[in-house]
């Protein structure tokens, strides 16, 4: 990870999406957690580390590439998944069911209004979510680091869009922790020039 700081952000979302929905524990997530919440104590770990007194590499770099990796692997399959199923359903391929999910009660947030009233823009908001999910492995390990930032931001933007229009609770906001880590080194150095 770039900072500790994020790295400890992402562990207080990982562990409270784990308690607060039990079933992600089994998940990917749950593993990535547990691996996260060793990676903040790796700083004291290796006071203690016969590894690091033996002249081997440091544990916390392979810490950091396994998230990585965990994390990569895992948005990955998860967007593929989410985004392959939608293909051959009815109201996902006309395009309809972000407009229908609209109308529906007891989902959808006080803004959703708003969207109600522009049904061309639920259609096109429906088509690319399907691609963007289906496609976004490509984006997540896209080897030229400005397209995967921008590629970045656009998953961040349709992770702020469900958050704005729907009750997911805080899922949204862990998908966006987990995606802002991927970001590559050249943003946060832009970020720290320009703050």
């Amino acid at each position: 990870f770039h900072t500790r700081l994020s790295m400890f952000v992402v562990t207080l979302f990982l562990l409270s999406m784990n308690t607060r929905i039990g079933s992600m524990g089994f998940g990917g997530l749950g593993f990535v957690g547990i691996v996260s919440v060793y990676g903040n104590l790796v700083p004291n770990l290796e006071a203690y580390s016969l590894d690091k007194s033996n002249g081997l590499p440091s544990v916390s770099s392979l810490t950091n590439v396994l998230v990585t990796i965990c994390i990569t692997v895992h948005l990955s399959v998860m967007y593929y998944v989410c985004g392959a199923s939608k293909h051959g359903l009815k109201s996902w391929d006309e395009g309809d069911i972000i407009f229908l999910i609209a109308h529906a009660s007891g989902v959808m947030t006080v803004r959703a209004d708003l969207l109600r009233s522009f049904p061309v823009l639920c259609r096109f908001l429906t088509h690319s979510t399907v691609y963007l999910e289906t496609y976004a492995f490509l984006i997540l390990l896209f080897p030229v680091p400005l397209i995967r930032c921008l590629g970045i931001l656009i998953l961040v933007s349709l992770h702020m869009g469900i958050s704005i229009f729907v009750h997911v609770f805080g899922f949204n906001f862990s998908m966006i922790a987990l995606l802002v880590l991927l970001m590559p080194p050249m943003a946060y150095d832009f970020l720290e020039r320009i703050g």
